[in-house]
């Protein structure tokens, strides 16, 4: 059925979180030259992951403007290479992952979390793998707790997620800048109000997008 197409090939992340992950990938997008669903309406490849293309301004919302310089990226398949290293390594934080569980070479990782001259912090909601090897465990907060946008891996919308109530037993704080315009991180729910209207600006203006509003 695909290889008399036409037939358009969309591929994610969840494909590739499986043992044999990377050459099932490899191997679905040899299909669309194979069969010749390549350069006609209807057909071709379309790997869809990230936000990029939505109009959401990612380093004004993430303040990257605010350091000095901008840090080198490290592959997270060159991490457990970085962090056994003393001269390249002496400090880690780790937020949103739960690198201890899903990160490639995990007996070299964990022995370089176990380093007594890495220090390591972790910001989670529940006990993981890598807060056990964390010197310093801060409380994250949940969708629940916190304004947000979100954006989805296989459509192209951008929403509005609106927090249900404060964290427990701590009381919001609002840093202050000595310049004339707030930073971004001063007030989520500004910010989230902020990069929506010039995403509404970029994508309503383009080819294909529209507004909706819920009713």
């Amino acid at each position: 059925m695909y290889g008399a197409g036409p037939s358009l090939l969309w591929l994610g992340q969840g494909l590739q979180r499986t043992p044999q992950g990377g050459n099932a990938m490899r191997a679905s997008g040899l299909l669309p030259a194979i069969t010749g669903n390549l350069g006609r309406p209807g057909a071709g490849f379309l790997y869809l992951n990230g936000t990029d293309g939505r109009g959401v301004d990612h380093e004004w919302l993430a303040g990257t403007g605010l350091g000095l310089r901008s840090p080198p990226s490290i592959s997270q398949m060159d991490l457990a290479a970085a962090l056994e290293d003393p001269a390249r390594a002496q400090a880690l934080v780790c937020w949103n992952i739960n690198i201890a569980a899903s990160n490639p070479q995990q007996a070299r990782l964990r022995a370089a979390l176990e380093r007594e001259d890495l220090f390591t912090v972790v910001l989670e909601l529940f006990p993981t793998d890598t807060a056990d090897l964390a010197d310093i465990v801060l409380p994250a907060a949940s969708f629940l707790e916190h304004d947000d946008l979100v954006m989805s891996y296989f459509d192209l919308t951008v929403s509005a997620q609106v927090k249900a109530g404060d964290r427990p037993a701590t009381r919001s704080r609002t840093r202050r800048s000595s310049g004339a315009s707030p930073p971004p991180w001063a007030s989520t729910s500004r910010s989230c109000t902020r990069a929506m209207r010039r995403c509404s600006r970029r994508c309503c203006a383009a080819p294909g997008w529209r507004r909706t509003s819920p009713r």
